[in-house]
């Protein structure tokens, strides 16, 4: 459900650097500025592109594992934040933690940060959506070969090792073998044949890799590449409109216009019009990806440019 499925789309189609760089730009920009308002905006823009990349029906599903996760950040701080002027209400004396007294600060500055969580996390599904893994490790190969060769057999043996263990069981029960019986010694008396197999069976794989390795040349000179993704004008768009996005965060960074201060008092969300500018700069140049899409499917001009 959560894996990538190819679905030609225009977000899909993306070189893989141009990808990792946008969802590295915004992951940075989730974690440097705190601006409640940026982080609502960059939250939308990921929700336009799961849209785009047709995976927001698989998000519904995910969805209600974060808004658990923002729930407890929302509620754990404050129980241990004692800062904020405005209070809320007091809990009575309580053993080793005293008078827990809740201030609009402190639960505010928990919802800021579930939402930094949420724009994070949302952004490495969205790439997992929008990036086929096999170009991601072609593209690392050129760097790393032997790296990236070791995490694709590492990312294909958990799955083939949990497929051959299925079918092993289901083998083993056709001959009699009951795994269910009471008992932890019994248990696991009857799932030692099927460890035994599975090790024997790995280590067949294992030659069988290392063979078919072996008979393409593998290591006997420099690497050759099949084919390889070329950059195309979508993706220089799209590599500029995340530098930009980055170099406006660092200055508004470097400005204070990024940053929002809830203690002790809940500070003004713009301190002058420049800043609204250079928010508004920064979410337009995060959300070029989404603009692209829409003169892609509406402008056959820029469609044939891009």
């Amino acid at each position: 459900m959560y894996s990538y499925r190819d679905k030609k789309l225009f977000l899909q189609s993306f070189h893989p650097l141009t990808v990792i760089a946008y969802a590295g730009v915004l992951v940075f920009l989730a974690l440097a500025c705190n601006h409640p308002l940026l982080l609502l905006a960059l939250y939308a823009v990921l929700l336009v592109n799961i849209k785009l990349v047709d995976a927001l029906e698989a998000y519904k599903t995910f969805a209600p594992f974060l808004l658990i996760m923002m729930a407890m950040i929302i509620l754990i701080n404050p129980l241990f934040s004692r800062l904020g002027s405005t209070i809320l209400f007091s809990l009575p004396d309580l053993p080793v933690l005293g008078q827990i007294a809740f201030t609009l600060e402190a639960l505010l500055y928990g919802v800021n940060m579930g939402l930094r969580l949420l724009v994070v996390v949302t952004t490495f599904f969205l790439y997992n959506q929008a990036i086929n893994p096999d170009r991601a490790f072609a593209l690392f190969a050129r760097l790393a070969p032997r790296t990236a060769m070791l995490v694709a057999l590492t990312t294909r043996l958990i799955p083939h090792l949990a497929n051959q263990l299925k079918s092993i069981k289901e083998v083993q029960q056709t001959r009699g073998v009951a795994f269910d019986q009471p008992g932890l010694i019994k248990k696991i008396s009857s799932y030692y044949p099927l460890l035994k197999v599975i090790m024997l069976s790995a280590l067949e794989n294992a030659l069988n890799i290392a063979e078919a390795i072996h008979s393409r040349g593998y290591g006997s000179g420099p690497r050759s590449y099949y084919g390889g993704a070329r950059m195309q004008v979508r993706d220089l768009l799209v590599l500029a409109a995340s530098i930009a996005a980055l170099v406006l965060g660092v200055t508004l960074l470097a400005l204070g216009w990024a940053q929002y201060r809830f203690y002790p008092q809940l500070d003004l969300l713009f301190a002058a019009p420049q800043q609204v500018l250079g928010l508004t700069g920064l979410v337009i140049a995060a959300a070029l990806p989404a603009l692209l899409n829409w003169g892609w499917k509406n402008w056959p001009y820029l469609k044939w440019r891009l």
